[in-house]
This record gives structure tokens, C-alpha cells and sequence, in this order.
């Protein structure tokens, strides 16, 4: 099988996993290296030499047995890479809104984490809740829930650039993880998120609302203070009234003076930080 064809079989199966890739890797290293063996041991000589002791059977039937034989194999090799492919999928993602879960989200964070510890670079999270969500399953019920969850996802994907990691933490419950993001430019994402949220229709006919919690990551810090910083500025959302985004204290004057500053973007919207 001509090398095209197995990176076309790589591309199918395996492009979303490096575990997967390196498994698969090594494979095509396994199958090249048994080429080499074969056309340095002369393999059709070999052929030759097993039908002449055995007469019973003829050349071309063990050719061809041979070739039915890699075959098989090949199918079976993709088949498990495929199922492999599946279960880590459903080990890494929420079977609701096909997002990262919270296990997956965990190690993606401390990733991000420790790119920025060695790097230097700006790394930011946005932890968002949406507003009365179990007066919403209580008096909508459970499946109108599971929609709210799946329309507010779309938004997340849709208004958070690519490289951003989105994260389902818990229940209603997310994680926006902001990739080469200070402060400042996780906070207006956040504001965009919450006006996109707090403007669509969800088809209830009651306006349905998120509460923002933002924090940016200060060097040598672990995931857990990290995230306990936007969970508390969140839990301050709560309190304040809902439907809006906090930061951290420490860092309100100076962030709201940079954002002062510039040009504010079209969705942003100066009461979201009273």
C-alpha cells in the first residue's frame, strides 16, 4: 500500500488525538520496517521455495492467500484505531453538547498553564453560569434545559475565536479558556458573550441571562487558585444582581482604566461591570 493511502487513512481516523497519531506512527514504522525486511530477505525466492516443498499447493494461491491476509489485517489495525479514536472521544467530550468536558478541560487548562509559566505569555479564563437555570428546568422542564445548554454553547463557539478552549465544568456551568489573552481582552470577550446570551431568543419566551466570572493567570500559579479567582468573582455576579461579568478586585481600577482608553467594540456595554 503506497504511503498516500495510509496518510489518508491517518487523516480519517487518528487527526484528533496525539496518542492516537503516535500509536499510529509507530505502526507505519512497524510496516515499513517489515518491508525493507521482506525485499532484503527476497521474499518472491521464498514463494518459490515453500510451493516447491509443498506441491499440494500452487504459487499463486499463496500469493494470493498472502495478499487476503495483509488485507484482513489492515482492516482490523483500522477498525481498532477507529474504536480507539471513538472511546477517547467520549472519555474527553460532554455527550450533550459535544464540547470538552471537565476532565478534558482540566488538563487543556494546565497545559495553558504551563505555557504561559514557561513562556511568559497572557493566558485568561472566563467561567460563566446561567442565570435561574433550575427555574427553568422546574417549570420548562429537563428537555428545555438540555436546549437552553445546547443553544448557549452554539453562541460560546460562535462569538469565542478558534484557538479558545470552551469547557463544559459542570451542570450549567462553562469555561471559556482564552488563549494570548490579558485581562483586558478576556473581559471584553466575556461582555460580548453576555449580551449575545442575554439577546437571544431561546424560544421560551422569557429572557434567559449568564453571570461572568473573569481572571487572568499571575505567574507560578496553580489551576486550582487560578480558577477558584474566576469562581469567586462569579459567585459576585451572583450576588450583585446577575447578568453581568466581574474580575478580580485587584485589578478592577486598572482594567476599567485600559478600557476606558480605547475604542469600545460594538457589543460592549458599560453597565455590564456596575
Amino acid at each position: 500500500m503506497s504511503l498516500p493511502l495510509y496518510y489518508l487513512i491517518l487523516r480519517r481516523f487518528v487527526v484528533s488525538d496525539r496518542h492516537i497519531v503516535i500509536d499510529a506512527a509507530i505502526l507505519l514504522i512497524a510496516i515499513a520496517l517489515t518491508f525493507l525486511f521482506l525485499i532484503s530477505e527476497d521474499i518472491a525466492s521464498g514463494f518459490f521455495a515453500y510451493a516447491g516443498q509443498h506441491p499440494q499447493f500452487h504459487l499463486n494461491d499463496i500469493i494470493f492467500a498472502s495478499a487476503i491476509s495483509c488485507v484482513y489485517l489492515l482492516i482490523f489495525i483500522i477498525r481498532r484505531m477507529r474504536e480507539l479514536h471513538e472511546k477517547i472521544k467520549l472519555a474527553n467530550t460532554d455527550v450533550l453538547v459535544d464540547i470538552f468536558n471537565r476532565r478534558k478541560g482540566t488538563e487543556l487548562l494546565q497545559d495553558n498553564i504551563a505555557r504561559a509559566n514557561i513562556h511568559g505569555v497572557d493566558f485568561s479564563v472566563i467561567m460563566l453560569d446561567i442565570d435561574n437555570f433550575k427555574f427553568i428546568n422546574d417549570t420548562y422542564g429537563h428537555k428545555a434545559g438540555d436546549s437552553v445548554i445546547k443553544q448557549l454553547v452554539a453562541i460560546l463557539r460562535k462569538v469565542s475565536r478558534q484557538e479558545d478552549v470552551v469547557i463544559r465544568w459542570g451542570g450549567e456551568e462553562f469555561i471559556v479558556g482564552c488563549q494570548a489573552s490579558d485581562l483586558v481582552a478576556a473581559m471584553k470577550l466575556a461582555e460580548r458573550l453576555r449580551l449575545e446570551i442575554a439577546n437571544f431568543d431561546f424560544g421560551l419566551g422569557i429572557q434567559v441571562t449568564a453571570s461572568f466570572g473573569v481572571s487572568e493567570h499571575q505567574l507560578s500559579e496553580s489551576l486550582d487558585e487560578f480558577i477558584n479567582r474566576a469562581d469567586h468573582c462569579l459567585y459576585q455576579s451572583k450576588m450583585s444582581g446577575k447578568n453581568q461579568v466581574q474580575i478580580h478586585d485587584s485589578l478592577w481600577q486598572a482594567a476599567r482604566k485600559e478600557i476606558a482608553q480605547q475604542k469600545a467594540p460594538e457589543m460592549y456595554h458599560p453597565d455590564a461591570f456596575l
